[in-house]
């Protein structure tokens, strides 16, 4: 996995944890569990696995909009870079 990536993962992770202690919501839950899954893929050697559990969180920014409007909040711009990320590799 591109290094770029691996660390963005890392930093979307942290701050959608953030999001989540400071304000609970059940959809961010959702999105915490599929970023660990990712990350506990990325660890092994299965590039399928981690490809398919990559693809499943493209669109997750955006998806969180249909449930709110506020744009300016950290969880939603390092999310958008990983699927920037990820569009381009």
């Amino acid at each position: 996995m591109d290094k770029k990536i691996l660390d963005q993962l890392n930093i979307a992770f942290e701050a959608l944890q953030e999001k989540q202690s400071n304000s609970p919501e059940k959809i961010i839950e959702g999105y915490i569990k599929k970023y660990e899954f990712a990350l506990n893929i990325a660890s092994s050697n299965n590039k399928r696995e981690l490809a398919n559990a990559l693809v499943s969180l493209k669109g997750l920014a955006r998806g969180y909009l249909e449930v709110s409007s506020n744009y300016s909040q950290n969880f939603l711009h390092e999310m958008d870079k990983l699927e920037s990320l990820l569009k381009n590799q």
